[in-house]
């Protein structure tokens, strides 16, 4: 981390087809998941849908406290990225669910990092 802002994450193509597995180990920015996400698609032949918003793994809040929607889109995202799975909203709402169970003190400290540019 950096800042408060997170630079990279590990990638590792969990697929079946293990059509990334040569990026496996290696670091990406927030702004690579949407380019594998379009890079993954085309080999799909999936159609990026609604939560496709190549902004959003660069600027949400770890903990869905505001811009849920953009927090849904950067898991959905990163979700399909690493595992050529194209995840059900419910899931990834009951995701949020399970953040907004947290103890106050967690959900609200003021120290939590939110992604922004990084």
């Amino acid at each position: 981390m950096r800042n408060g802002h997170a630079g990279a994450i590990g990638f590792w193509d969990v697929s079946m087809g293990q059509s990334f597995g040569a990026r496996n180990g290696s670091t990406v920015s927030p702004h690579d998941i949407a380019d594998i996400c379009r890079e993954r698609a085309g080999q799909q032949d999936v159609e990026l849908a609604h939560w496709f918003q190549p902004s959003a793994p660069a600027t949400f809040h770890p903990l869905a406290l505001t811009k849920p929607a953009r927090w849904e889109s950067a898991v959905a995202m990163a979700i399909f990225s690493f595992s050529g799975q194209v995840p059900l909203r419910e899931e990834i709402i009951h995701g949020r669910e399970i953040l907004a169970r947290l103890p106050r003190q967690v959900r609200t400290r003021s120290n939590q990092p939110t992604c922004s540019g990084c």
